[in-house]
Formats: C-alpha cells, structure tokens, sequence
C-alpha cells in the first residue's frame, strides 16, 4: 500500500491543555497539535506517521529542526534531516501526525491549487509525488480503515482521543492582545454601554491561585462507563497555584519547593498566605505578584537615565520590603460544577470579591463609560488620540517612576475585551535593558525553562 498525503480541514479546535502558545484539532479523525494562528475550517495537508517529507518542500517552510550552538531551538520546526514523519508527543499530548496549513503554503506551490478531498500518493523511491483528486468521503474512509487498524495493535501505537482537563476552572493565563492592533475593532463596537475600567499594568510576574475542581481518576469499570458518557463527577477542590501557563506541585504545607526559576517558588505561596484560606471551591484569583522572590527582586531596575532623567533607577519592588511579595488581583473566575461553567466576575463584582478576600485589586486609573461626555473630566478619555496612556508614576505607594502601562477592559452587553498599552518611555527603558547580556525577565525565563521541556 502506497503513503498518502491527504488535503483535508482541520476541525474541532480547544486549547492544549499544557501550552498556551499552541492548540489541538482534529484531522480526519486523527489529532494534531498547531499554533494558536490556525483556524478552524482551514484547509491544509495532513501526512500520517511513516512517510517521508522531500527536502525540497521542508526547507523552504523551515520546518527543519534548528538550534544555536549551545543547542537551544531557534524555530519552531522540529523534523530531522531524514524528514520522516512522525508522532510526537508535546507537553503531554502525543500526535496522530503532522498536518501543515495551505495558508502558510510558499512559492512555487499555489494555495489555489489545492481542493478538499485530494490525495497525494508517494512513489516508490519516496522522491516524486503525484496528484490524483478523489471525494472527501474515499479520503475519510481511509483514514477510518487506518483507525481500525491502530484499535487492533496495528502499526500506528495509541488510539486518537479528545484530551480532557484534569482540573476545571484553573485556566491557563490567556495573552492580553494590544491595544493598538484592536483599536480599528474596538472603534467599531463600543457605544454609550460600554464600561471601560482602565488600570496600571504592574511589572511584576502572573500567578493564579484557586481551588479548582479536580476530578478523580476512574478506577473500576462502571466509573469508567460514566466517564465515557461524561457522567463521571467524583473530584475535590484542592488549594493550587500556578504561573502563567505550569501548574505548580501540589502542596498543603507550602514548603519552599524548589522548582522556581529563582530556585524556588515559596515567594509565590507566601504572597497568598493572607487570603489562601478564603478562596471559594471553583474560584480562580488572577494576579500580579510584586517585589521580591527571596533575596532576588521579580523585577529589575530600569535606567531612567534612558529616557532623559539625569540619573536614577526605575525601582519595580512597588514598596515592597527586602524579601517581601505582594499580590494585586486583576480578574477572578468561578467554576460551577453543576453546569460545567465558569463564570467571569465584572469589576464590580471582582472590588467586592477581593474586599472579601482582604486583598486589593491592580490600581484603577480611569473609570466610567466609554463615552467622554459621560465620564467626569478628570477621568476624560481622548478615545482617537488615547492622550490618557503618559508616562505617568505608579498609583502604588512606592512604585516606578514610571508605570509599566495600562491595562483596557472593556465590560458590554455585547462583548468583553481586555487590551495592554505599554508606555512609551518604559518600552525605551526595557528595550535597553534587554540589549544588555546580563538581563533576566522571571516570566521571559519561565517561559524559555518551560519550552526547553517540549
């Protein structure tokens, strides 16, 4: 039987549970792991594991596995030489094969050429491929062949599946675009109810903190039937505490577990010692934890001298004492177990909650409706010029010079949206701190350490 490449949609898109720069979809029954770029319903090739890809197209779309001299990934590719197709596993998930958008398709080969339903089957010396055109429906039976064999031990090793949570409620960060690439949509949609809360960005490092439902495992046959049909709600609510995309080690007596960046995580726990205890079952905090990770502050300083100041640094320890963290809320979610929802709390309700909970929120700069004949005129917004993102202090006691930025919320009956702006003269300072080969960013790391363990 000849390899065949197949020109199929990709469908059914979620998140992958373990990576928030990339997600899960399904191709013809079998599942593969892309970027967050791709969309549902979009058209690509799909190669099953044991074929192998010409150099002639692998090198033009890189997706040759690079890295640096010190052996660090430099894209995103990961075929070796041989390009031999292959299932991978990423972050916990493993894949049915490897599929590659028409969207992304370069020249000499033409996106226009391509039609759902054609195969493409390799010839002998796996060099040369011809085009045959067939329906979708010869193209799925197929692939239903292909998944009957694997059900019976055949050559391809796991059964493909939908990957579920673990823990529901406990969402990973999700990446706040800017407000410059949204502001031609917000333009369009926001009208005289929509409440817009502006507050500071703070420089410090994300954390979420909640008791999350954590369902538990099905052991015996019946309980595995009920899971099957999606009846299986036997679970707890555990105290966890995550960054912004790894869930870190459960622990009941927070002791200072060593699998920070900074060597250890116990800043993080001790930030939240004053409300852990509060948290509701299902509630998930979202916050901002400032000042110091052990003897290391979260943050460094920055050279004001950079933006024009005589001399001085851009402190981010935000009145912070030596070795002291501190945690500012910006979004709370509670999880229903009943209704296998989660709820997102407006600002109003967020203030209330975190009175509650004896822990401030991230300061609030601007306040009201999106319409500058409604807000007091201390609080006025030039929506088109955007004259309200200076580069102003921080609200915090203690805080920069300068503050990081703002942070946009958008609250409609219509739609909710949240945007960042950065400002300017912190974007000049953090540019020149990063050329400098000593530079460190907690999450910048975080995130590297993390990848590094795909």
């Amino acid at each position: 039987m000849s390899y065949s490449v197949y020109v199929a949609k990709i469908e059914q898109i979620e998140p992958h549970p373990n990576a928030d720069r990339l997600n899960i979809g399904v191709v013809l029954n079998n599942l593969v792991i892309v970027s967050k770029d791709i969309q549902e319903g979009e058209l690509g090739l799909f190669f099953l594991p044991g074929g192998q890809i010409s150099s002639d197209f692998l090198e033009p779309h890189d997706l040759y596995e690079r890295k640096d001299e010190n052996g660090k990934k430099t894209n995103s590719g990961y075929f070796q030489r041989s390009g031999k197709v292959q299932g991978i596993s990423l972050r916990g998930v493993k894949t049915d094969g490897f599929w590659f958008s028409l969207n992304k398709l370069k020249s000499p080969w033409e996106k226009s050429y391509f039609q759902e339903g054609m195969v493409f089957s390799q010839e002998e010396d796996h060099q040369y491929i011809t085009l045959k055109s067939v329906d979708l429906q010869l193209a799925r039976k197929v692939q239903s062949e292909d998944v009957a064999t694997r059900k019976s031990g055949g050559p391809n090793q796991s059964k493909p599946k939908k990957i579920k949570p673990t823990l529901f409620g406990f969402d990973l960060h999700k990446d706040t675009p800017r407000y410059t690439e949204q502001k031609a949509w917000i333009d369009r949609h926001f009208d005289v109810d929509t409440k817009l809360i502006i507050t500071e960005k703070l420089h410090g490092t994300s954390q979420r903190t909640g008791r999350p439902f954590a369902l538990v495992k099905p052991s015996t046959w019946w309980q595995k039937l009920l899971a099957f049909f999606g009846l299986w709600k036997k679970g707890s609510y555990p105290l966890r505490v995550g960054t912004r995309k790894v869930n870190l080690p459960e622990s009941n007596e927070f002791e200072d577990i060593k699998s920070g960046y900074c060597g250890s995580n116990a800043f993080r726990y001790a930030a939240i010692h004053s409300f852990k205890d509060k948290i509701k079952e299902g509630e998930c905090i979202y916050h901002e934890v400032v000042g110091w990770a052990g003897a290391k502050k979260i943050m460094g300083d920055h050279d004001l001298k950079k933006v024009g100041y005589k001399s001085g640094k851009n402190i981010y320890t935000y009145g912070c004492k030596d070795g002291e963290a501190k945690s500012f809320v910006y979004r709370i979610t509670q999880y229903d177990k009943k209704t296998n929802t989660t709820k997102e709390l407006s600002w109003d309700e967020l203030q209330i909650r975190c009175k509650e909970l004896g822990v401030p929120t991230v300061p609030v700069v601007a306040y009201g409706r999106a319409n500058p004949d409604y807000c007091p005129k201390t609080q006025m917004l030039h929506w088109k010029g955007f004259s309200l993102a200076s580069n102003d202090p921080s609200k915090i006691e203690g805080g920069p010079e300068i503050m990081e930025g703002l942070v946009l919320r958008f609250e409609d009956p219509k739609f909710f949206k949240v945007l960042k702006l950065k400002c300017t003269e912190f974007s000049i300072m953090e540019g020149a701190q990063k050329a400098k080969k000593t530079y460190e960013d907690i999450e910048e790391a975080e995130q590297a350490k993390e990848d590094e363990s795909i």
